[in-house]
């Protein structure tokens, strides 16, 4: 089993922001994702994710907190 690799950075609040990453972390499965793997899921799906606060930037272990 491989080793974790990212962990939720900040929460993704809008559908905009979402469109900008290329991983992102989902709370609900607690693992990452490619953005192309979230893109063909259907708009009403991960638009409820997102207000749910389910979505989460992914950052790679070890790197610094840009906050």
């Amino acid at each position: 089993m491989s080793k974790k690799k990212y962990i939720p950075g900040r929460q993704i609040r809008t559908i905009e922001q979402l469109m900008k990453q290329e991983i992102v972390y989902i709370k609900l499965w607690n693992r990452s994702q490619h953005i192309g793997f979230i893109l063909s899921m259907h708009l009403r799906t991960v638009y409820s994710w997102v207000k749910a606060g389910q979505v989460f930037e992914a950052k790679l272990i070890g790197e610094k907190a840009n906050e």
